[in-house]
């Protein structure tokens, strides 16, 4: 497979750091059409694909802007799908006026306090009461007691999407941690001529890179319809080994970074336990690497 990005997708990448960095609100990401990189044009979206779309997320995750983007778009994308009233709901999220979030069954429900519609089973919904509960990343959720668990096609896409952001996540940590290492002494030299700690953001690195090539490859498999003519086929496995990496190897990632900075890591003014938190969330959302390889191993076994 071909890692290269075509002019088209380097320039959302481009446009996508150039927002983020730049502290974007949700409406420059609306001013950028960067909330319908994925939906298409008959509402006014840019017609590309879940690649896109992870190279959006992978942006965010880079400086961990605090914005309901994957929530959002993942639903849009399901209202596109299942025709959820889409005329009226696929306008208003590439315009930034609207906020949707995606209902798991029981499971905390990621920026419900500001969402205007609720994703559950194949059905919006409007937000009624909800139970706020408070968050590892610090943004609001709320507790849902009952609901539709999430349709498979829409799951594949949460996870894909989720893989994206731990990859801009981990990537943006260790180049931070890099660049501490080669600038904090010991002993007369750089910490990072150590063999110990040279060895350890290796490994993190080839994480990294790993992270982001099976993200990737899941995302193109979404876009392409895997082995089975547009019913994802083979792309399952590909999503499921994309979130293997992305709990197991972003786990490993960002403890490595954290340890590597030593005190400093803990804090609070030193931006890198940000990484660490968003990281950890994000790790507890995509759930526990053996799970997912006997997940890979049922599919496999088919």
């Amino acid at each position: 497979m071909d890692f290269t990005l075509s002019d088209e997708q380097a320039a959302v990448q481009e446009t996508a750091r150039a927002v983020f960095t730049g502290r974007g609100s949700w409406r420059d990401l609306a001013t950028a059409n960067l909330l319908g990189i994925a939906l298409p044009d008959d509402v006014g979206g840019s017609g590309l694909g879940m690649v896109e779309l992870a190279l959006i997320l992978e942006e965010q995750g880079r400086v961990v802007a605090p914005l309901p983007v994957w929530p959002t778009l993942v639903a849009a994308l399901a209202v596109d799908r299942f025709d959820i009233d889409r005329a009226t709901w696929l306008p208003r999220v590439i315009a930034g006026d609207a906020v949707l979030s995606i209902v798991d069954g029981a499971a905390p429900v990621p920026y419900a306090v500001q969402a205007d519609a609720l994703l559950v089973g194949r059905s919006l919904v409007a937000p009624g009461p909800v139970e706020v509960v408070e968050t590892t990343d610090g943004q609001p959720a709320g507790l849902v007691a009952h609901a539709a668990e999430l349709d498979p096609w829409v799951r594949d896409r949460v996870l894909v999407a989720l893989c994206a952001l731990q990859a801009g996540v981990c990537e943006a940590a260790l180049r931070q941690t890099a660049a501490y290492v080669s600038e904090r002494e010991q002993f007369g030299r750089p910490i990072a001529t150590f063999q110990a700690v040279a060895q350890r953001a290796a490994d993190a690195y080839i994480d990294v890179q790993a992270m982001r090539v099976t993200m990737l490859a899941a995302a193109w498999q979404l876009d392409n319809g895997g082995d089975n003519g547009g019913d994802d086929g083979s792309a399952a496995a590909d999503v499921r080994v994309a979130k293997w990496w992305a709990a197991e190897g972003g786990h490993r990632v960002i403890h490595a970074c954290q340890h590597l900075h030593g005190g400093i890591g803990s804090d609070l003014d030193y931006p890198i336990h940000r990484y660490f938190l968003w990281g950890k969330q994000l790790v507890v959302m995509l759930g526990a690497g053996s799970e997912q390889l006997a997940a890979l191993a049922n599919l496999v076994a088919v």
